[in-house]
């Protein structure tokens, strides 16, 4: 998903549910796992939860979808990173109807699941537009030690 890739790169790289879960722990937590409550690094996969660690100074348990478009979904990772695959390479995205048909799954599951990636792109998209104003619209105050108000 960093990058464009071609379908079998895609395949390569996400072959199941483990990969796709070893994906989102590495860029959720880079450095290893942080409690988000403790700042704690000691954490323990819950067995009974999917994809959910607990933090073994404080016992906050985080899930490694928690805080994107798949938190508290039941669809499984590789389901969610093939639609995501299937919207982000073809030029126009990819209509539910069409999501359903490439997936498997029912239209009403293809609809949200969209809606879902849809409105994570256009967040993604929107706050990087306003960095970039935001960067452009800033002040820039001279470095140094010259400045138009000093005499050379």
């Amino acid at each position: 998903m960093a990058g464009a890739r071609s379908l079998s790169e895609f395949q390569t790289s996400f072959p199941d549910e483990t990969s796709c879960a070893a994906f989102l722990f590495e860029r959720r937590w880079p450095q290893g796992f942080v409690c988000p409550a403790c700042g704690g690094g000691r954490a323990a996969l819950l067995k009974g939860r999917a994809h959910t660690y607990k933090c073994l100074d404080c016992g906050r348990q985080t899930s490694i979808t928690a805080g994107t478009a798949m938190h508290r979904s039941k669809l499984p990772l590789t389901v969610w990173f093939w639609a995501a695959h299937l919207m982000a390479t073809h030029s126009n995205g990819m209509s539910a109807v069409q999501l359903e048909a490439q997936l498997g799954i029912t239209y009403k599951t293809a609809w949200l699941l969209a809606q879902k990636l849809r409105r994570s792109m256009i967040e993604i998209t929107s706050a990087s537009r306003w960095r970039a104003w935001w960067r452009s619209t800033r002040p820039k105050f001279p470095s140094g030690p010259t400045t138009a108000f000093s005499i050379p």
